[in-house]
């Protein structure tokens, strides 16, 4: 049965990681929680995609230079806009959430964070909040950057940590007998679908395929995308390659139902999507 990520919460409907649109994924269907984390001035974990407050609430602070009394003023339903440029939840009391707070209101929920930040490092202080949760075995811990992943393993986490690009590109293109002696690699690839990755702009192509670089400053560079955008390989091709080699895989981020379907019949192990009251119906997860 495949496993339905809530892609930050039910983020269609209500303001993107934040507790109520936590607590409206799951009731939509969801059975995974997935969300981005950043590390304040003050060394509190909190819940936010962004490494400001710009986009989500007007405040264009970056987090890591913000105590968490500051950020937790901040109107996090501010940026939800529906498709008529209403904002209907701005002065609605949403709040960016700190990791502990959502690790504590889900008990038994599967969790997987996304590690932004890298200076300074976050690593020691998330998984002390994990371990003071017990929560080791449901938390996932993802992150487009491999040193941070690296930083993770070698700390022994004991829970699930998920393949950074550089990882899923040498799994998909090394001999499989090389991949199975690797040390210290991840046993979740979390991939976009070829639609997904080819719907990116040139900077997020870049951040998906683990580049730091902003690509649009580089010469060339549509014609250098390009190249990736040609190669990149098929749904199917990329489940079949990564489960001979025992590697579980999730796409994101996924909103038709029609794809969502036809990754379901490919036998992946986890969609995400923004939307899980729509593809938890296509999937029959509905509570």
């Amino acid at each position: 049965m495949v496993r339905l990520y809530a892609h930050r919460g039910a983020a269609a409907e209500l303001p993107e990681n934040t507790q109520p649109s936590f607590s409206r994924a799951l009731e939509a269907g969801a059975d995974a929680l997935e969300m981005d984390v950043h590390l304040t001035r003050d060394w509190k974990v909190v819940v936010s995609h962004d490494p400001s407050g710009e986009r989500m609430a007007g405040i264009p602070s970056l987090i890591q230079h913000c105590d968490l009394e500051e950020i937790k003023t901040w109107d996090a339903g501010l940026g939800f806009m529906t498709k008529d440029g209403e904002r209907p939840f701005a002065g609605k009391d949403f709040e960016i959430p700190t990791l502990a707070e959502v690790l504590e209101a889900f008990p038994d929920v599967v969790i997987n964070i996304d590690l932004k930040q890298h200076h300074p490092s976050m690593v020691d202080t998330t998984l002390e909040v994990i371990r003071r949760y017990q929560a080791e075995e449901r938390v996932q811990i993802a992150s487009f950057h491999l040193p941070t992943l690296l930083q993770v393993r070698r700390r022994g986490y004991p829970g699930v940590t998920v393949m950074a690009p550089a990882e899923v590109a040498f799994a998909l293109f090394s001999p499989a007998f090389i991949v199975r002696r690797a040390p210290f690699l991840g046993c979740t690839a979390q991939l976009p679908t070829r639609a997904e990755f080819l719907r990116q702009s040139v900077d997020d192509m870049g951040i998906t395929l683990g580049s730091n670089i902003p690509l649009h400053l580089l010469p060339g560079s549509d014609q250098l995308t390009e190249i990736p955008r040609r190669l990149f390989p098929s749904n199917a091709w990329m489940v079949k390659r990564l489960r001979r080699l025992g590697v579980s895989v999730d796409f994101w981020t996924v909103n038709d139902v029609h794809e969502a379907v036809a990754l379901a019949e490919l036998g992946v192990d986890g969609i995400m999507t923004d939307d899980p009251e729509l593809i938890g119906q296509a999937l029959q997860k509905n509570r």
